[in-house]
């Protein structure tokens, strides 16, 4: 039996998961360059490499990182989830718990089981709240209805 050689993902997709992680990457180091423009707690940075010479450039990499994030995140979020991702229904979570005692966790290339879903919605909520965060310190008068 001849096996070939199939992608379970679109060039897009790989496209966009790599722009994620390179854009979350940027993300932290460009982070730490701007820190330590105006460090706010007691710890320090001192060793760690960055992105940006100084706080105009670790600036625009955050602001461009955040958009290439963005953009990564709403292709995955409008393909894959539309596709495959939800519902995450309380009868699959039931059926999850009872596979985790089991240790026998499903898996299909075809469909996503609940602890994949679970693990796609908490990474997607987590991004959504960076994001939010990000957009409420840069602009807090503008967005304060969003503030904490």
């Amino acid at each position: 039996m001849a096996h070939r050689n199939r992608h379970i993902r679109s060039g897009g997709e790989r496209l966009a998961h790599w722009l994620l992680a390179t854009s979350v990457i940027a993300l932290i180091f460009s982070g730490i360059q701007i820190y330590r423009a105006a460090p706010l707690y007691g710890f320090g940075f001192s060793g760690w490499p960055t992105l940006g010479a100084d706080l105009t450039q670790a600036l625009l990499w955050h602001f461009t990182a955040a958009w290439g994030m963005l953009f990564a995140f709403g292709f995955l979020l409008i393909r894959r989830l539309r596709r495959r991702g939800v519902p995450i229904l309380p009868v699959s979570l039931a059926q999850l718990w009872g596979d985790i005692r089991r240790l026998q966790l499903p898996h299909d290339d075809q469909s996503y089981n609940p602890a994949q879903k679970l693990a796609y919605l908490g990474v997607f909520c987590l991004i959504a709240v960076a994001f939010l965060s990000g957009c409420v310190l840069w602009k807090p008068v503008q967005l304060s209805l969003i503030h904490i």
